[in-house]
């Protein structure tokens, strides 16, 4: 189920489909909530053990992780560095300036050419989840796909998600079961 809120507002609609028998779904949020676990830390992911969510900047990921090695190397003698942590919008420009770098884009190209040096853009190590270009000039980006937990948020391991959710939907058919045999054993008992 697609919930196209923040993350505020979405911790009380997910906490409202759990208590109308709703452990069984799988709950897809916006790259808001992405960006809003980046800063929050002891979330109440109860409801969330079935979510995920797209986000662009991933600390963790080896390129994110190389970014802050070098904005660590850029510190002043006094140590406090012009930015002192990396976060999407350091890599933001970050990204943009290694992919300009690489381009060599000469004065007065026509749109179609720069389309055509962005669509063979190759080998730019972006600090965000990758972008590409095609030759009309329409950018993708890969993005990380996480889970929210307690710490903020993960990356989505997509197996336990499966597994998680076949046992969800599978104690829900045990539930249903059940209480259509005590139902029958009352209806017969009248």
């Amino acid at each position: 189920m697609f919930v196209p809120e923040d993350w505020t507002p979405s911790e009380l609609l997910v906490s409202n489909f759990h208590f109308y028998e709703g452990q069984h779904l799988l709950f897809l949020g916006t790259e808001l909530w992405s960006v809003a676990l980046d800063n929050l830390k002891d979330v109440d992911d109860t409801y969330f053990q079935q979510a995920a969510c797209p986000g662009a900047w991933w600390p963790e990921s080896a390129e994110a992780k190389a970014l802050q090695t070098q904005l660590d190397k850029s510190a002043s003698p006094q140590g406090s560095p012009a930015i002192s942590q990396a976060d999407f919008w350091v890599a933001l420009g970050h990204d943009f300036i290694q992919m300009a770098v690489r381009l060599h884009l000469p004065e007065n190209l026509l749109p179609e050419q720069i389309n055509a040096q962005l669509a063979g853009l190759q080998g730019v190590p972006y600090a965000m989840a990758p972008m590409q270009w095609n030759h009309e000039g329409r950018a993708s980006q890969k993005l990380f796909i996480f889970a929210p937990r307690k710490t903020g948020k993960v990356l989505v391991n997509t197996e336990e998600l499966r597994q998680s959710i076949a046992k969800s939907k599978d104690r829900r058919e045990r539930r249903i079961s059940t209480a259509r045999e005590i139902r029958k054993a009352k209806d017969s008992k009248q």
